[in-house]
């Protein structure tokens, strides 16, 4: 499974760069660490799919969320955007 790691991008960037780790692991599992203004994001996902989605601040997780399977990628985008503080 390929992770995605990347810290300290800007919210737009990150949201680029899953969506790109997400076009070149068609139909695979892929899996992205990042981090953005004091928060951290571990996800673990299938195609537009978000299986697993835990979001942190100070090593602390605060909550943990998902996205239906087979979204659009308009979803998929907009899910990140709604996340990603």
């Amino acid at each position: 499974m390929e992770t995605l790691t990347e810290f300290n991008k800007d919210k737009e960037t990150l949201i680029k760069l899953i969506n790109k780790h997400r076009l070149n692991n068609k139909n695979k599992w892929y899996q992205a660490s990042v981090s953005c203004n004091g928060y951290n994001y571990k996800i673990k996902g299938y195609n537009t799919w978000v299986q697993l989605c835990y979001v942190y601040k100070n090593n602390k997780l605060l909550y943990n969320t998902a996205l239906p399977m087979d979204v659009s990628a308009k979803d998929f985008k907009e899910f990140l955007n709604n996340t990603i503080k």
